[in-house]
């Protein structure tokens, strides 16, 4: 075992990152669990391993994820390569905030411009990014793709000329 795995096992730098993987996919009263344990993201069985033989040492859990992530690179997250798949050591490294923003979840296929779906109501909600000064207009939510793509549209030609 390397001396920076080591050393992160004894010093449970990487503790809070992995009690709040554990958090969002097991426990219901967590905000973020809906998006995670509420969707079947879960967490591998030899990351979740909580019991101690002796109370001094971390769980086999916490040492396994510490031994198959290694030393976490400053400023870097936990991030999985499929977004729905669960946490193991095969799906999860670790990555860039830039790098992380590109593995989102999509809201549903549209095929309307500045239309996405909402996953939870089904409604579509119109939107768009203005190319010069990269703000977000919200335009509102609407039942149908349609309208929601007329709303936005009109909104775009009201605040910035070009379609």
């Amino acid at each position: 075992m390397c001396s920076n795995v080591r050393s992160a096992m004894t010093s449970n730098e990487l503790k809070p990152i992995w009690q709040g993987m554990l958090q969002r996919c097991r426990d219901k009263n967590c905000p973020a669990y809906p998006n995670y344990g509420g969707r079947g993201i879960g967490v591998d069985p030899s990351w979740s391993n909580m019991e101690r033989r002796n109370m001094n040492m971390p769980s086999p859990g916490y040492l396994r994820f510490v031994s198959d992530m290694g030393p976490r690179p400053k400023g870097y997250t936990l991030e999985r390569r499929d977004n729905n798949a669960g946490y193991g050591p095969t799906n999860c490294y670790w990555a860039s905030r830039s790098r992380q923003s590109l593995n989102r979840r999509t809201y549903g296929a549209v095929k309307f411009k500045w239309v996405n779906k909402h996953s939870g109501s089904g409604n579509y909600q119109a939107r768009w990014r203005h190319p010069e000064t990269k703000q977000l207009h919200h335009c509102g939510t609407f039942k149908t793709p349609q309208k929601a793509h007329r709303v936005a549209c009109a909104h775009r030609l009201e605040n910035y000329w070009r379609i």
